[in-house]
């Protein structure tokens, strides 16, 4: 895992413990937070595993530890993510 993985990674969970020392209103966790999983997910997973089992099942891993609301599919999932990446080109 490169440096720069491993740094964003640390400050994903450092958020996400933050977050769960406060009420949050909502239990899905913000696009970005769910994007940062997936991309660590995809680099971790090993090479015999089934590609979007093994990343719904990590993504959901590192979602229910933080207190956050899983998917139920990887569809869900990654139609969650491009939310995320919608909202980016209203912002002007």
């Amino acid at each position: 895992m490169t440096p720069f993985k491993l740094i964003a990674l640390t400050l994903l969970i450092s958020f996400n413990i933050n977050a769960n020392e406060y009420e949050v209103e909502s239990d899905k966790a913000e696009p970005f937070i769910v994007q940062g999983y997936f991309d660590y997910c995809t680099e971790i997973r090993p090479d015999d595993e089934d590609e979007h089992n093994f990343i719904l099942n990590c993504v959901n891993s590192q979602l229910s530890e933080s207190g956050y609301d899983t998917f139920s599919s990887y569809q869900e999932l990654i139609t969650y993510m491009n939310k995320d990446d919608e909202n980016d080109g209203n912002r002007d």
